[in-house]
C-alpha cells in the first residue's frame, strides 16, 4: 500500500520525468546533436531564476538608500540565518516571483503535471508547421489540451486560448503547414472539442459569487520577477533569434517568417508574446501570476536550444555556453540546498498525537473524514486521512467558495460548542456519506480527560483515546 506521501513523491517523479523527455524532443527540432539538447534540457529544468544574483544591486540600495534604512533592513534583504527554506525563498525570489523550477516538484501539485503536456503541444505545433503530422498527433494534440485543463484550470486554459490565437492568426493571414501537416482549421477544432469535452469540469469549478475571480490589469510589479525568472533563456533565445539562419529538414532556423508566413520559429515566438501578455495582465489570487512563468520560459528554453547548437562547433562559443549555464544553474541550487540540509526545523508530535494519527492509518476507513478543532492540520500528513475542515487562511487564499466554507466552518465549530452540533450540521456531515471522525484535544482549562469530552452526548462514540487526545465517531450505531 502506498500512503500519500509517497504517491506524491511517485507523481512529483512521473512529472519531471513527462516533462524532461517531452523538452528534449521538442530541443530536438532545434538539434540533432546530443549535446545541445541536455545541456537546453539543463537551462530549462534548473536556470529559471537562475540570475537571481543580479538583483542584489537593486536590494543594497533599497536596504541603503530607501525609505527604510539600517542594519535591520540590510539583515531582512540578506537572511542568511537561521537556514531553512525560508530564508532561502528570501534570498532568491526576486519581488516574490517562482524562486526555483523545481519547487512545484518538491510538493504534491497537478501544475507539474501540465508541463509536459505544454513541451508535447508545442512540439505538435512545430511539427504541423513542417508537415510532420499523423492521425496519433491528432489525439495527442487533443489530449494535451484537454489533460492540461483538467490538470490546472489556469494554466490548460491558458495554454488552450494562446494556442487557438496563434492558429487563428494563421488562418488569418492564410498560411498553411507544409505538405503532410495538418489543417490550421483542424487544429483549432481540436482545441473546441477539448473543451467542451471538459466544459462540465470547468463549470463544476469555476469561481462563484463571493469566491475569488480573475481579474485584468496591467501587472508591472509582477513584470521584474518574470523578467528575473526567463532571463537565462531569453538571453540565449535573443542570440539566436538574432542569427539569419532558416529552416532545414534537421533543424528549425532563427527566421521567424518563411514563405509569406510564419516559420515554425516564428510560431512558437508569437505563443511567447502572447503568453507574455496573458502573464503581465492577469490579476489571479494569492500570487498565483507566477505560474505563468512556466508556460513563459518553455518556449524560450527551447529556442535558447538553437543558440546553443550555433555555438556547439567553436571552442569559445562552446566555452561561453557552458559559463552560461552554469551561472544560472549552480548558485541558484547551491543557495537553496545548503539551507535545505541546514534547516534546523522540527516538527513537534507528541508521543499521545503518534498513537493516535497510528490508529487513525490502522483502524479507520481509508474513506473516513476527521474533524478538528483550531485549523490543525496534521491529519492527512500523518493519518492519510481527509479533514473536513483545514486552514482558514490557505482555504480563502486559493478562492474555495465562501458559501461552502462558511458552513463547513460552522459546522467543525458546533460539533465543538457546549451545546453540539445541531440536526442541520448533523445533516451536514451525513450528507458525506463516509465516516465522521472527531479528534478532540484537552485544552490546558479542561478539568476532565480528552476521553470524557463527549462521553454523555449519545452521538459520538468513543474509538481510541489517552489522557490528552482522544478519537470519536459519529453516527457509528446508525
Amino acid at each position: 500500500r502506498v500512503d500519500f506521501f509517497h504517491a506524491m513523491v511517485l507523481v512529483n517523479a512521473m512529472a519531471l520525468t513527462s516533462t524532461v523527455l517531452a523538452f528534449h524532443a521538442l530541443a530536438g527540432e532545434f538539434t540533432r546533436r546530443a549535446g545541445p539538447r541536455i545541456l537546453g534540457t539543463l537551462l530549462w529544468v534548473f536556470a529559471m531564476n537562475g540570475w537571481f544574483y543580479l538583483s542584489y544591486p537593486i536590494r543594497l540600495v533599497r536596504a541603503l538608500v530607501g525609505e527604510t534604512q539600517g542594519l535591520e533592513m540590510l539583515r531582512s534583504t540578506f537572511p542568511w540565518t537561521p537556514p531553512g527554506h525560508a530564508a532561502a525563498v528570501s534570498l532568491l525570489s526576486v519581488e516574490g516571483n517562482q524562486f526555483m523550477f523545481l519547487d512545484k516538484f518538491m510538493i504534491g501539485t497537478a501544475l507539474s503535471l501540465t508541463f509536459g503536456l505544454a513541451a508535447t503541444l508545442l512540439l505538435l505545433l512545430v511539427r504541423a508547421r513542417r508537415g510532420q503530422w499523423s492521425r496519433y498527433d491528432d489525439v495527442a494534440f487533443i489530449l494535451c489540451i484537454a489533460g492540461s485543463v483538467l490538470l490546472h484550470l489556469v494554466t490548460g486554459l491558458t495554454v488552450a486560448i494562446v494556442t487557438a490565437a496563434v492558429l487563428a492568426f494563421l488562418l488569418v493571414i492564410r498560411s498553411q503547414p507544409s505538405p503532410g501537416g495538418p489543417s490550421y482549421a483542424r487544429l483549432v477544432g481540436w482545441i473546441a472539442l477539448a473543451l467542451a469535452a471538459t466544459a462540465p469540469y470547468m463549470y463544476s469549478v469555476a469561481p462563484r459569487e463571493g469566491s475569488a475571480s480573475i481579474g485584468f490589469a496591467l501587472q508591472r510589479s509582477h513584470a521584474i520577477g518574470l523578467f528575473f525568472d526567463v532571463l537565462p533563456a531569453l538571453v540565449l533565445a535573443t542570440v539566436f533569434l538574432r542569427s539569419p539562419s532558416q529552416d532545414t529538414p534537421g533543424s528549425l532556423g532563427a527566421r521567424p517568417f518563411a514563405e509569406l508566413s510564419l516559420s515554425a520559429t516564428g510560431i512558437l515566438l508569437l505563443w511567447t508574446l502572447l503568453v507574455g501578455a496573458v502573464g503581465l495582465t492577469f490579476d489571479l489570487a494569492t500570487n498565483n501570476e507566477t505560474k505563468f512563468a512556466f508556460l513563459l520560459y518553455l518556449p524560450l528554453a527551447a529556442l535558447a536550444v538553437g543558440a546553443l547548437d550555433r555555438w556547439w562547433d567553436s571552442r569559445r562559443s562552446f566555452a561561453l555556453a557552458i559559463v552560461l549555464v552554469a551561472s544560472a544553474t549552480i548558485p541558484l541550487h547551491a543557495v537553496y540546498f545548503a539551507h535545505a540540509f541546514r534547516d534546523a526545523t522540527t516538527f513537534d508530535v507528541s508521543d499521545p498525537e503518534r498513537a493516535v494519527y497510528a490508529w487513525i492509518e490502522k483502524s479507520a476507513g481509508r474513506d473516513a473524514v476527521v474533524v478538528e478543532k483550531s485549523d490543525v492540520v496534521r491529519v492527512p500528513v500523518l493519518a492519510s486521512r481527509d479533514l473536513y475542515w483545514g486552514t482558514e487562511g490557505y482555504a480563502r487564499n486559493w478562492g474555495y467558495p465562501q458559501d461552502e466554507l462558511l458552513v463547513r466552518k460552522r459546522v467543525r465549530d458546533a460539533v465543538f460548542s457546549e451545546a453540539g452540533p445541531g440536526e442541520p450540521d448533523l445533516m451536514r456531515l451525513r450528507a458525506l456519506q463516509r465516516p465522521v471522525l472527531v479528534v478532540y484535544r484537552r485544552q490546558p482549562d479542561d478539568m476532565i480527560d480528552a476521553a470524557e469530552r463527549f462521553e454523555q452526548d449519545r452521538r459520538f462514540h468513543g474509538r481510541f483515546a489517552t489522557p490528552e487526545i482522544a478519537v470519536w465517531e459519529l453516527f457509528a450505531d446508525e
